[in-house]
């Protein structure tokens, strides 16, 4: 080999080995700084880190990170609700690296070895995502005006509703601000969902018995876009529930329905103030009573 050709070989090893150094330091840099700021972990937070928490976590934590309690009733202690505190670990990135790739003894948490270094950190960034997004969500110690605390739901803080405009199968086009001055109940659902075909009788009941105290229940189905195809779905528990469907998929994406089913309560001033991610039990007493005191204000 020449002088000059080996001189040329070993200026493109130096070339690639420092690249490969300055891209070690971004990622050690980088890595430190979610380590100290959980800030940073939520905005770091990637699709890979969804796509992973969707995979290995949503069964048990949910999809936006409230446990669904029917869901996990047998699992005991039951998982852990993102946006409640206290955490049984410290709630930081390094404890949540840690809790993926060991898992919690004793629970039904096991550990994710196979996962590799940068997988493990996407999803500790998507879980401190929901976990500070949590914080700012929940608002128990102030109350929202206008509605009663209904059981199963979490309060938000007031704000104007997204906009929403939706197709019936009877070709009605609906929008929410159509229904300004009633109590409007989202409830985005799923063709194949169990838990929302079962609770539809119930919600059309309720739509019936307190349409004079100006309730709104709008029946979204979110994984159709052919209204005829999400009424035959729901017309066999809830044949008298209007249903609708949203084709371009716009207020899901407003909404953050990534899960079924989700409901969100809207005010008579049109602002979200409460929501469920999971299956709730209309049926209970307490929730019709929570109910009769929201329609009450």
């Amino acid at each position: 080999m020449s002088t000059s050709l080996q001189r040329l070989l070993l200026v493109a090893i130096a070339a690639a080995v420092g690249l490969g150094a300055m891209a070690a330091g971004k990622w050690l840099r980088a890595s430190r700084a979610v380590t100290a700021d959980p800030g940073a972990v939520a905005s770091a937070a990637s699709p890979q880190g969804a796509l992973l928490y969707q995979a290995h976590c949503a069964h048990c934590h949910g999809a936006r990170g409230h446990v669904d309690p029917d869901a996990v009733a047998s699992l005991q202690p039951p998982p852990r609700d993102f946006a409640s505190r206290p955490w049984r670990f410290e709630a930081t990135p390094a404890s949540i690296r840690r809790v993926i790739r060991e898992g919690i003894p004793g629970t039904a948490m096991s550990g994710l070895p196979v996962l590799s270094v940068p997988q493990i950190d996407a999803m500790a960034a998507h879980v401190m995502r929901l976990a500070v997004a949590g914080d700012h969500e929940r608002t128990d110690d102030q109350p929202a005006e206008g509605v009663a605390s209904l059981p199963g739901f979490r309060t938000l803080r007031p704000g104007p509703a997204p906009p929403l405009r939706v197709d019936s199968a009877q070709r009605r086009e609906v929008e929410l601000a159509d229904y300004h001055g009633s109590v409007v109940l989202l409830n985005f659902w799923g063709s194949n969902c169990l838990p929302c075909l079962k609770a539809m009788p119930t919600l059309a009941s309720l739509a019936s018995e307190h349409a004079d105290r100006g309730l709104v229940v709008l029946s979204i189905c979110a994984d159709q876009t052919d209204a005829a195809t999400a009424a035959t779905s729901s017309s066999r528990v809830a044949p008298d529930l209007e249903v609708f469907v949203d084709p371009g998929g716009t207020a899901s994406h407003r909404y953050g329905v990534s899960g079924f089913p989700v409901y969100v309560l809207v005010n008579r001033d049109g602002e979200t103030v409460a929501r469920a991610d999971g299956a709730i039990d209309w049926q209970a007493e307490a929730m019709r009573q929570a109910l009769r005191e929201a329609l009450a204000q």
